[in-house]
């Protein structure tokens, strides 16, 4: 009597893809921290958002 063996994979490959994407922004971010682009602080930044004045039309009455 002959055995059959049949082999099966569930993984997609997904998770090292995600995992891969993850080194490469620790090492991008790594690298803009050595040039200065981020220094992690001593300097103040002040963002102002005025968003535009819209006047509404009256409703018909």
């Amino acid at each position: 009597m002959a055995r059959e063996v049949i082999e099966t994979s569930s993984g997609s490959g997904a998770g090292w893809f995600v995992a891969g994407i993850l080194v490469v922004a620790l090492i991008g971010g790594a690298a803009l921290f050595a040039n200065g682009y981020i220094d992690g602080g001593g300097k103040s930044m002040t963002i102002n958002v005025d968003p535009p004045k819209i006047d509404a039309p009256k409703p018909a009455e």
